[in-house]
């Protein structure tokens, strides 16, 4: 299956400037990141990157 670029392109767009996250997307959707990756062939490493990213954010912020 060939990758979409543009709608990965758009995703990571999205994502770099905080108008979307990867949990807002799935829930509004209602589907997880395999069924996407399936259907559309977005990259689940894009997920999984933005994902961990906001994971560190969160909690470099308790401390301060």
């Amino acid at each position: 299956m060939s990758r979409p670029v543009k709608m990965n392109s758009l995703l990571k767009l999205y994502f770099d400037r905080n108008l979307l996250t990867p949990q807002k997307l799935l829930n509004y959707l209602k589907v997880d990141e395999t069924f996407l990756n399936h259907l559309a062939g977005i990259n689940l490493k894009l997920f999984k990157d933005y994902v961990n990213e906001n994971r560190e954010y969160n909690i470099t912020n308790l401390y301060k």
